[in-house]
């Protein structure tokens, strides 16, 4: 080894690199079970320090402020939903209404499955969201983005009219998001698959599907 070099100490068969990625891990953890639990504005980093079972100095130096730690946690169950999304579209039948309804199922159901990732995102999040337009920005983006892939592709294949379909993504992501929130808030009055089956009839008539179903 040259001189000077230096080397990354391993402890438990981990390196630097590796034990700081395993900390954010855990301190994202516990983002989602105190703010999907406590809420926000009831959380105190102490707190999500004992959750995760680091010290507040680490969180300071991955996070800096609890703020931060929520719009991370917000991004991870984004890029989550984003990740089923996908997988679903790869697996659903051609037609504009099947492909819809199955993008549809697979971003409720991780909030159907798991009640705090719902409370983050379709409300905690808005507690500091307004003074991060560039969060908002790109986890709406992600989502909107699968939007205009498939709409182009049903453009290709005579499916749906030609036209820029940029606001109207806007406006159906946020219909979505209005729905499925009035959805968590109604206590169960209504099954989730409701809520689908009406933005389903949505999506549709707002792209103009000639065959919906084929």
């Amino acid at each position: 080894m040259e001189p000077g070099a230096r080397t990354s100490r391993r402890y438990a068969g981990k390196d630097a690199s590796e034990r700081t990625e395993e900390r954010r891990v855990r301190l994202l953890d516990a983002g989602l079970q105190v703010y999907g639990t406590t809420g926000f504005a009831a959380s105190a980093i102490e707190t999500i320090c004992a959750e995760a079972r680091v010290s507040t100095r680490t969180f300071y130096e991955l996070f800096g402020r609890k703020e931060q730690l929520l719009l991370d946690v917000d991004a991870r169950i984004v890029e989550r939903t984003a990740a089923r999304i996908r997988a679903a579209l790869a697996a659903a039948p051609p037609g504009v209404a099947d492909r819809v309804s199955a993008g549809l199922h697979a971003y409720a159901a991780g909030f159907a499955q798991d009640p705090r990732t719902a409370r983050v995102h379709f409300f905690e999040v808005l507690a500091v969201v307004a003074d991060s337009d560039a969060h908002r920005r790109v986890t709406g983006d992600q989502l909107m983005e699968l939007f205009l892939t498939e709409g182009a592709s049903w453009m290709e294949q005579g499916l749906i009219p030609r036209r820029d379909l940029s606001i109207t993504s806007g406006a159906l992501l946020g219909a979505t998001r209005y729905a499925m929130t009035d959805w968590m808030i109604s206590d169960g009055a209504y099954p989730v698959e409701k809520v689908i089956a009406e933005l389903v009839r949505l999506y549709v008539l707002a792209l103009g599907a000639s065959n919906a179903a084929g």
